[in-house]
């Protein structure tokens, strides 16, 4: 992993908890979920573990969703920069009528 990458839920998760102090029991009862379920994303069981636990597992150890996802540098390794959202440089592309052949699309609406 490259520096200021983040890892993913699994291994954030962990250290995290960790860094904290925290058992699983610990962290389970105050993010308002089961010890088994914190052990099984730690360890990469549970890949998709739904916006509202992984929510209350970020409130319990005081970080962001973000951080705890690992996806906070995602921003920076983004092709379309920041600036260019501002200043509008995807407009002309997002208004382009998609066609087909000579006739474009109706997309309806």
């Amino acid at each position: 992993m490259r520096e200021g990458e983040g890892y993913g839920l699994a291994e954030n998760l962990g250290k995290l908890r960790s860094a904290r102090g925290l058992t699983h029991r610990q962290l389970a009862d105050l993010a308002d979920v089961s010890p088994s379920y914190v052990s099984n994303v730690e360890r990469g069981r549970v890949t998709n573990p739904g916006a509202y636990n992984t929510w209350r597992m970020a409130l319990a150890l005081r970080v962001t969703m973000e951080e705890l996802m690992g996806v906070s540098s995602l921003h920076q390794r983004s092709r379309i920069s920041r600036d260019q959202i501002r200043r509008g440089a995807l407009a002309e592309k997002v208004d382009t009528p998609i066609h087909s052949g000579t006739e474009p699309i109706d997309a309806g609406g």
